[in-house]
């Protein structure tokens, strides 16, 4: 499983964590993008499929994204 995620804004040194349905967290660590229109891609193969929220937190500000697993 492969997400990508891209953002305008400065991201550097932010944390993601990954939520199941009930809140959960199955997955974290972190992340750095450096610049406007950076992405990452990171893989998640001991994740279930199913339906996930992806948060990502850095200094001063936080998003939120929805997922869905397909094996």
């Amino acid at each position: 499983w492969v997400e990508q995620v891209s953002q305008n804004q400065d991201l550097s040194q932010a944390q993601y964590s990954i939520y199941d349905v009930v809140g959960n967290r199955v997955s974290s660590g972190m992340l750095s993008l450096s610049g406007a229109g950076d992405s990452v891609q990171k893989e998640f193969p001991d994740i279930a499929s199913g339906l996930y929220m992806f948060e990502v937190v850095s200094a001063d500000k936080r998003f939120v994204i929805r997922l869905i697993k397909q094996d």
